[in-house]
């Protein structure tokens, strides 16, 4: 039979800003380092942009307004993380896979394709982060139990379908669950907030880390899912790298590697 007793809330895990800048992939022509604006058509009815730290205030009761959310800017430690984040949607679904391969039933399979044409439309963009940041650590498996402690998050966990508590579940395939994580911490958080267990005095809590999906099996990337409102003039924009698979461009190696880890053909 299951004991319970009381006892001190579990410490969330914080990760100081990285020493190096980070990357963040995305298209020509933009500062990437500038979020969606909310009228942007890629916006959902729901009021996210379909990401998985994306706000969900507008799912709330009452919803609560544009100007009271925020808007997350995903990055990577390293331009390999920033394009596998960027391009794993370029992968066959597992649908259509299936599909095709009953209808034809060959020896070959249906592989997404890297070239030239996606790369000559993409930048890496590199900044660097000030050290008043930390970011909350949902990969760590204290911050997972630190998070099933709360009511409210438990309440989305049993609602996703979940009967344990295990870090993935936190950068896993339920957007509605890893949204409210992030509405949690930027709440808890903000300036005059009751704070996190474990939150360190005098820092900035601006956003939060993980471990991308995707990797190699033994490398998992570092990624950054940035608050605009509180990285906003704590960060140093660099230098922009225009993708291309020619050797002559310096982020070619890192681009193949991500097609390769993404099981894409590169063409």
């Amino acid at each position: 039979m299951s004991r319970y007793v009381a006892a001190p809330y579990t410490d969330y895990v914080f990760i100081e800003a990285p020493p190096d800048p980070i990357v963040r992939v995305g298209k020509r022509g933009f500062n990437l380092w500038i979020p969606k604006d909310w009228n942007h058509p890629k916006r959902r009815p729901d009021g996210t942009f379909g990401d998985r730290f994306d706000d969900p205030g507008r799912l709330h009761n009452p919803p609560i307004p544009d100007d009271d959310m925020f808007r997350m800017i995903y990055a990577a430690s390293g331009p390999e993380g920033a394009v596998c984040e960027t391009a794993a949607y370029l992968r066959p679904k597992p649908r259509k896979l299936r599909n095709r391969s009953l209808a034809r039933r060959s020896n070959q399979a249906d592989k997404g394709v890297m070239d030239e044409d996606w790369c000559s439309t993409r930048k890496a963009s590199f900044t660097s982060l000030n050290k008043d940041l930390v970011f909350v650590d949902v990969s760590s498996h204290q911050t997972a139990n630190a998070l099933s402690e709360d009511r409210f998050i438990a309440h989305w966990i049993a609602a996703a379908g979940y009967s344990d508590v295990d870090p993935l579940i936190f950068r896993g395939p339920n957007r509605r669950l890893t949204q409210e994580v992030a509405r949690h911490i930027w709440e808890r958080t903000e300036p005059g907030g009751i704070g996190l267990p474990g939150q360190p005095p005098g820092k900035v809590v601006a956003g939060i880390y993980y471990s991308s999906r995707h990797g190699d099996g033994t490398y998992d990337y570092p990624c950054w899912a940035l608050f605009d409102k509180r990285v906003d003039g704590h960060h140093n924009p660099g230098h922009d790298v225009d993708l291309s698979l020619d050797d002559t461009c310096p982020l070619a190696p890192h681009i193949k590697r991500a097609a390769e880890y993404l099981g894409l053909v590169i063409e």
